[in-house]
């Protein structure tokens, strides 16, 4: 499997007040993405800071988004499935092409089969994970890709928890404080014991 991974894109962000420094940021990112489009890996991974601002600019998403729909490289026959949004099982296929021998993780409270059972599949595994009340618990704000991650790395082994707690320390230690930083760590750490699969 090939990854291109990418990060710190950091799309509406005006350094030094000046427009042309929003500008040098987006074209960075086109032409990360168009070398991605080129390269046509399995996966484009954008690890964090894609924007500079919790509420970015509505024309920088809308131009994300464009770049981002020209790669024309559907997922068809996804390893592992994350569902983030619980209310998206039934209304969206989340487990479409998902391989025989693939897996899907939902943020939900719910047990594995009830998922399954909600789903209609009898192939992969299906792992649950209650996500937001532990970002709730632990980072104090319900956002469940941090848990997510932890469940994500116990399921696929990509890499060791580790080197996602080192990562979190390196990334957020001056923004969230040592605080923060422990809540994350605990979050993955959480997920990683928590989540539970069939």
């Amino acid at each position: 499997m090939r990854i291109a991974l990418a990060s710190d894109f950091h799309l509406d962000r005006r350094q030094f007040n000046r427009q042309q420094r929003w500008q040098d940021y987006m074209q960075t990112f086109i032409k990360v993405t168009q070398r991605v489009g080129e390269l046509a890996p399995d996966a484009y991974v954008i690890a964090g800071d894609l924007f500079e601002k919790y509420r970015p600019h509505p024309g920088v998403i809308r131009r994300f988004l464009q770049e981002v729909a020209r790669l024309h490289c559907p997922i068809i026959a996804p390893d592992v499935s994350v569902v983030l949004d619980p209310t998206l099982v039934g209304t969206e296929d989340v487990a479409e092409g998902l391989k025989d021998d693939g897996a899907i993780i939902i943020n939900t409270p719910e047990a594995p089969a009830a998922m399954r059972e909600k789903l209609g599949i009898t192939h992969g595994k299906v792992y649950t994970l209650d996500a937001t009340k532990i970002a709730i618990e632990e980072i104090g704000r319900p956002i469940p890709n941090t848990p997510m991650i932890g469940a994500l790395i116990k399921i696929s082994g990509a890499m060791k928890l580790e080197t996602i707690f080192h990562d979190i320390e390196k990334k957020f230690l001056k923004k969230l404080g040592e605080r923060g930083v422990q809540g994350n760590i605990n979050a993955v750490k959480r997920a990683h014991e928590e989540v539970q699969g069939e």
